[in-house]
């Protein structure tokens, strides 16, 4: 097992030897020392530690307090304060950087384990409840069904532009009301409406299909006749909090059943469109879940400690390792499901990180995004416009983190993009330089000003 990446940022240098010693003791690597606020970003910046055990009372222009609040913001990297004492000002000042923790000088190293272990397994936790709080705005912003989603007692939380479009209710106007009024649908001959279907995903986890001939009375009376299916959300813990419905219009009924709803579960299959297969695929595989699932175009297999996604023309799409630490999977580019699949995995922080075959296959794995960033997925031609509009590394001193990329498994800040003949770039970042074709495949994020709404849309690769 890898031992996690500790750096310690301590001005007196015996007490920083003493801690250093006492870390390797436990176990820890000790990525750097720093004596100075300064020199702590730039030595995070390049070590990318899990932690950093940082002096509340640093000298020099920036105290542990200002350090930690950088950390924070520009790397997302837990914090646990040391001090031998501290005024109530201090304190006061150090409680809005939300640290991990905070030990009084002098400690014993069991203390200073226990600390780090819990301030881990909290930052963990965090980095899940916000992979699934990005899940609606992230996952389908892109696709032309339409989506919405609701809450575990059915009031809206979430309507895409096809949705409105569909219904003819505004997102401003949707958010917060009853599905009933938004996604109005006809009584069948049995008088099933829409509240059925979702109260069965969000009450037994499973997905279910729309009746067939299910028909969308539209905010004008329109009369549409639809399709799609419904299924729950669950937050980290596996809990239901809502539910999803994904529909589309059709010119007219269908003849066979294309979402007969069945047991979603172990050794059960179900039919359902494309899209709800792919997603449920991408949650049961981030879940460790191995699940049969099939319709006339996809299919997943569990075999041996993965999960496969075949397509009936194409064969293997996705081979999803589940006994890997980090999980990852590898994704066939050229298959003609490769955005749906790359932005069901993008929004869940799953990432490209490299091709590892000549014929297109991409391995992804599961990268933490920084605090207050906005991930993107484009080619180069595209970071290289955005930095151009967006950046002049002359314009103040010291490491740009405006805008960082993902390069060899880590977040990168980005120094400067050099473009010499409009075929090829040069990227700089701390200490390294890449050569990319235009066209190259890069994931970069670009950080949200406070007070500033982050823009909702993941570019995908044209």
């Amino acid at each position: 097992m890898e031992s996690s990446k500790i750096m310690v940022v301590e001005d007196e240098s015996i007490v920083a030897m003493e801690i250093k010693s006492s870390l390797i003791d436990l176990g820890y690597t000790v990525t750097a020392i720093a004596s100075s606020g300064e020199v702590a970003l730039n030595k995070i910046a390049e070590t990318q530690p899990d932690l950093v055990l940082m002096d509340i009372n640093l000298k020099g222009d920036m105290d542990g307090v200002q350090t930690a609040e950088k950390v924070r913001e520009n790397f997302g990297i837990p914090v646990i304060y040391l001090t031998a004492y501290a005024d109530n000002n201090t304190l006061q000042r150090a409680k809005v950087t939300e640290p991990f923790g905070y030990i009084l000088k002098p400690f014993e190293e069991k203390e200073l384990n226990i600390s780090i272990e819990m301030a881990l397994y909290k930052h963990q936790r965090e980095r899940q409840v916000k992979a699934s709080g990005q899940w609606f705005a992230t996952t389908l912003k892109s696709m032309g069904d339409a989506v919405i989603a609701t809450d575990k007692n059915n009031f809206l939380v979430f309507i895409n532009t096809m949705a409105e479009s569909l219904t003819g209710w505004k997102r401003e106007e949707a958010l917060g009301k009853n599905l009933t009024d938004v996604f109005n649908i006809l009584p069948d001959n049995l008088g099933n409406s829409t509240v059925s279907s979702v109260t069965q995903a969000t009450q037994s986890g499973v997905v279910i299909g729309l009746p067939e001939d299910t028909t969308l009375l539209a905010k004008d009376r329109t009369a549409i006749p639809i399709n799609g299916s419904a299924a729950a959300i669950k937050d980290s813990r596996g809990k239901i909090i809502g539910a999803i419905l994904v529909f589309r219009t059709i010119e007219k009924p269908k003849q066979a059943q294309e979402a007969l709803p069945t047991k979603v579960g172990n050794g059960s299959r179900t039919m359902m469109d494309d899209i709800a297969l792919i997603q449920t695929f991408v949650q049961n595989f981030i879940q460790g879940q191995p699940i049969l699932l099939s319709n006339p175009n996809l299919r997943t297999e569990p075999v041996a400690d993965t999960i496969q996604l075949l397509g009936k023309t194409e064969g293997l799409i996705v081979k999803a390792m589940l006994t890997e630490k980090p999980r990852s999977a590898l994704v066939k580019r050229s298959s003609r499901y490769w955005e749906l699949i790359h932005q069901a995995l993008f929004a869940n922080s799953f990432f490209p990180i490299g091709q590892i075959q000549g014929d297109g296959v991409y391995r992804y794995q599961h990268r933490p995004i920084p605090t207050d960033y906005q991930m993107h997925c484009t080619n180069a031609l595209e970071l290289w416009e955005v930095w151009s509009r967006y950046n002049n590394p002359n314009d103040r001193p010291g490491i740009p983190m405006d805008i960082i990329m993902l390069r060899q498994g880590t977040w990168n800040p980005i120094r400067d993009i050099i473009c010499s003949d409009g075929k090829t770039f040069e990227l700089k970042t701390i200490g390294d330089k890449i050569a990319m074709d235009t066209a190259e495949m890069v994931i970069w994020g670009k950080k949200v000003e406070q007070g500033s709404p982050a823009d909702s849309s993941l570019l995908p690769v044209s």
